[in-house]
């Protein structure tokens, strides 16, 4: 029984570890995209804000690009943190899901960049893991959302996310069943067109949130049966 309990001392402690220097280089990441940019952030930077050599931070991450998918997590953790405040006492399907749209675009062109390594910059399976390791060392708070809300936070991609809320709509008749999907899809790729056009066309973020809002607003209409 001892032996369990040294073990289990042992483990978190290095888990709590592990955590507060996985801590230094995101701290790290930010602090220079804050100032400079994300295209500014390299591993010497890291390191040198860090304290750390780049031998260790590679002993932590795969690479550059999975140390900025788990600093851009933290930009996403603020979308999660605002979403269940923003649904509260909202029961209609239809109006949750124009408010998760509304929701995430105001973070995601608020942060283009991050949230764009989080969902398309995509290299294969390894984003289910870089997601699922993040969480194993912060954890998220689903102690005030919803269960569909809690079933979304749990996909790996956006059109799994919106399908969960589309579902919803459908249960309320506002989609038939093929065509609610569809109309997901059709607003996710829209919205992957546009933070593509800010990041790569230097599209204006606030000008790109109008259009991709009329646009939903009009994928909505095209759509529904009721």
């Amino acid at each position: 029984m001892e032996k369990k309990i040294v073990k289990t001392y042992l483990s978190n402690n290095k888990l709590l570890q592990k955590r507060r220097t996985v801590r230094y280089f995101i701290d790290a990441v930010k602090q220079i995209q804050e100032k400079e940019g994300l295209d500014a952030v390299n591993i010497r930077k890291i390191g040198d804000i860090a304290g750390y050599n780049s031998a260790t931070i590679y002993n932590y991450f795969d690479s550059i690009e999975h140390l900025i998918f788990f600093a851009s997590m933290e930009y996403f953790r603020e979308y999660i943190k605002e979403l269940p405040g923003a649904l509260k006492d909202e029961k209609d399907s239809l109006e949750r899901y124009i408010i998760i749209w509304n929701c995430f675009l105001k973070h995601a062109f608020r942060y283009p960049k991050n949230y764009y390594a989080i969902f398309l910059a995509k290299e294969g399976e390894r984003t289910r893991d870089y997601i699922d390791d993040y969480y194993k060392l912060y954890p998220m708070d689903k102690s005030g959302m919803s269960q569909d809300i809690k079933d979304m936070m749990s996909e790996k991609d956006l059109f799994s996310r919106g399908n969960i809320a589309a579902k919803e709509c459908i249960k309320q008749g506002y989609f038939s069943e093929i065509e609610g999907y569809v109309m997901n899809d059709i607003i996710t790729y829209i919205f992957e067109s546009f933070i593509f056009r800010v990041i790569h066309n230097g599209l204006d973020p606030e000008t790109a949130e109008t259009e991709i809002k009329r646009y939903i607003k009009s994928v909505i209409e095209k759509y529904r049966q009721k």
